[in-house]
């Protein structure tokens, strides 16, 4: 496995990740949210869609906005402690 590692520090270069990202041909992309970025999740899944990259994410709303899957624990769970179970 290659990790291509692709920093996003402005919303206004997602566009531009994305095509340097797409040119790479990867089989996947990780999108790992943060406070930081969590507001652009339907744009990076329809950027994926867009250029046919299929992706996962932590984010459990991100396969309702478009993306492959998520994998991790729920927001309600997060915030009622019911995944520390």
């Amino acid at each position: 496995m290659t990790v291509l590692p692709f920093a996003l520090k402005f919303p206004s270069e997602l566009d531009a990740v994305f095509s340097a990202l797409a040119e790479q041909r990867p089989d996947t992309l990780q999108f790992i949210t943060d406070s930081g970025n969590v507001d652009l999740a339907d744009r990076i899944a329809a950027l994926a869609i867009k250029h046919r990259i299929p992706t996962f994410s932590n984010y459990s709303q991100f396969a309702i906005l478009g993306g492959l899957l998520t994998y991790g624990t729920t927001e309600r769970d997060l915030f009622t402690g019911r995944h520390l179970t």
